[in-house]
């Protein structure tokens, strides 16, 4: 088993998933982390983290983000995390959008 930065890494999880899903809360102490998130136009818009692992996070953001766009991730968490990602799923939910982010570099 490989030693990452959210535990030890295997194989594949029962629900398919490349690494265990932790909350903000549990990655960095606080329920509420903001994170700024540009695009390539440097477009940027803040977004709140729901949760992390070593692939990816999931995000919510006041507007869409493009499926397959790239990003670029600017945190100000107490761990780094990596600071492009690309957006693999996006949808609308109360008024705010939800998206998932594949980590595209290391840290």
């Amino acid at each position: 088993m490989k030693s990452t930065v959210f535990g030890e890494a295997g194989e594949l999880m029962a629900d398919g998933r490349l690494s265990r899903r932790i909350s903000a809360e549990e990655f960095d102490g606080n329920s509420l982390l903001s994170l700024t998130i540009h695009n390539l136009a440097m477009d940027t818009s803040e977004a709140w983290l729901l949760n992390i692992s070593d692939t990816g996070m999931a995000v919510t953001t006041p507007c869409a983000l493009e499926l397959g766009q790239m990003v670029g991730i600017a945190a100000r968490f107490k761990k780094r995390i990596p600071n492009k990602a690309v957006v693999m799923w996006s949808l609308q939910e109360n008024g705010e959008y939800r998206s998932g982010l594949k980590f595209v570099s290391a840290m």
